[in-house]
């Protein structure tokens, strides 16, 4: 964890930033240390983690003289993270980062890891590379400033650990949501990701509570985390009935709320769980199923199977 002079001071080492123009606005000595640097600001960094925006983005460092030499610095969330990761990772045929996390999801998630992209209209982050940053500089205070929405989206990632780790498990059922929670989640994902990088076994993990939560993500306007809890909450009541007391005790120390999904376009969902780039590999989705707290278990299913089980479980086929 920084404090926000050492944060300042980091900053002012380097030339070439994105940063989230919403964050710069509720953080004056941030947007005052970056008046003199090359910036280049997302607005609404979902709806423009795109190409159209990523072009634009490219020939702004290039018209202003960036480098193979060049440092780049991502200040934002964690659609900003993404996003100028992949600059980083593709300019030059790539450029080292770093990057300043200022939500809660971006913190324990997409900040941590290396995994960069941009969306597709076919789904999320479909156009991407793995390219780790250098540093990581994230000040618990910043999330003192962040609306309940987004507050809600990072707690739904910080669940998920709870079925990764006892630690975490213990952490959030004594404390609920604390600084050392969320660095115990960081210091997981970062002892995951130093044994898989490229995800190919045990990173597959992480992805515990996004098979349907990308596809609910996919249909509706929800955030990611409230997905992924949500995801995480149906493949319990599918696969592991007996974990949903534990689930429910976390979320409530959590302060989280599941978010209430009506009827879902049965076609759009079960067409993006065919397509995500993460789960489905020849006809196949790796379900990641948690068996006590700290076990899970990496299951291979056919996407029609799944399929057939949501459509008949009780608790999953009045979606649809």
């Amino acid at each position: 964890m920084n404090s926000l002079s050492n944060l300042l001071e980091e900053i002012n080492k380097y030339k070439y930033f994105v940063a989230d123009a919403k964050f710069l606005s509720l953080w004056p000595e941030i947007h005052t240390a970056l008046k003199s640097k090359k910036v280049f600001c997302l607005d609404s960094p979902e709806e423009n983690k795109n190409f159209e925006i990523y072009q634009q983005a490219i020939d702004f460092f290039l018209s202003e003289g960036i480098t193979r030499d060049s440092h780049l610095i991502v200040i934002g969330g964690g659609a900003t993270s993404d996003f100028g990761g992949f600059i980083a990772s593709t300019i030059l045929r790539g450029i080292k980062w770093s990057v300043v996390p200022t939500t809660l999801l971006a913190a324990v998630d997409a900040s941590v890891g290396g995994k960069v992209g941009i969306n597709h209209q076919k789904g999320k982050n479909l156009i991407g590379s793995f390219h780790l940053p250098e540093n990581n500089y994230f000040y618990y205070d910043f999330l003192k400033t962040l609306a309940e929405e987004e507050m809600q989206s990072g707690k739904g990632e910080v669940l998920k650990y709870c079925f990764l780790s006892q630690e975490i498990f213990d952490l959030v059922n004594m404390e609920g949501l604390s600084q050392k929670t969320v660095q115990a989640c960081i210091d997981y994902k970062m002892q995951i990701v130093e044994k898989d990088f490229y995800e190919k076994g045990e990173r597959i993990q992480l992805n515990l509570g996004h098979t349907l939560g990308h596809a609910l993500e996919k249909c509706e306007n929800i955030p990611h985390g409230l997905c992924v809890a949500w995801g995480l909450e149906k493949i319990l009541e599918l696969f592991s009935p007996s974990l949903l007391d534990h689930f429910y005790t976390s979320l409530k120390k959590l302060e989280l709320t599941i978010p209430e999904v009506q009827k879902l376009d049965k076609d759009a969902f079960f067409s993006y769980l065919k397509s995500d780039k993460k789960k489905n590999i020849e006809g196949e989705i790796s379900i990641i199923i948690p068996r006590s707290i700290g076990e899970i278990e990496i299951k291979k299913i056919e996407t029609k199977e799944l399929k057939d089980i949501i459509l008949s479980n009780d608790n999953t086929k009045n979606y649809f």
